[in-house]
């Protein structure tokens, strides 16, 4: 049987493509995550997913973020995801400052009137000494309360396509990553 060259051509480029689709997949880019929450364009308040633990693994599609299939049961069409928010330490900074906020006004008119003697006339030096005494405790207390709250770092994602999307979703998760992952 004589073969010409056409045909071998043919027939090796029929071989290639029918193995392409055999072997085609898609590759995914796997992250090790902290703990973070996931809104999407259903529910406009509040959060949808909260994944608690300290290390999360996600793996990154084309189109899809899939969760850990070993500890979760979710999976999140890219186009679905609104914003995602991670976790970054406490509120301690941000509750000592609202304290010290709350303990310089109240201290400013609590300094400002309080007399022992005589009528309570305001006195903005006695207001500067009681703003300085009190915001002192009130900020620790308020750093306190803050420390039990947790604080998260959270990325809206725009733009309407996908590929668009995905980019922005990859270079979030890379910023954010506790580790990379080979699978």
């Amino acid at each position: 049987m004589n073969l010409s060259k056409t045909s071998v051509f043919c027939l090796l480029s029929l071989i290639l493509f029918l193995c392409n689709i055999v072997f085609a997949q898609s590759d995914a880019a796997v992250f090790l995550m902290p703990e973070l929450k996931i809104f999407d364009n259903v529910k406009k308040s509040g959060v949808n997913v909260h994944f608690k633990e300290k290390n999360n693994k996600f793996s990154l599609f084309d189109s899809l973020l899939v969760a850990d299939t070993g500890k979760y049961n979710y999976s999140v069409n890219i186009n679905s995801i609104r914003k995602i928010g991670f976790r970054n330490g406490t509120n301690f900074w941000g509750g000592a400052a609202f304290g010290a906020a709350v303990g310089f006004v109240a201290g400013f008119f609590a300094g400002g009137y309080f007399r022992f003697d005589g009528p309570a006339v305001f006195h903005f030096t006695g207001a500067i000494v009681g703003a300085a005494l009190y915001s002192v405790p009130f900020a620790a207390v308020g750093g306190l309360i803050g420390l039990l709250s947790p604080k998260y770092d959270e990325y809206e994602l725009t733009g309407g396509d996908l590929n668009n999307r995905h980019s922005q979703l990859y270079r979030i998760l890379k910023k954010n990553r506790i580790k990379d992952l080979k699978e």
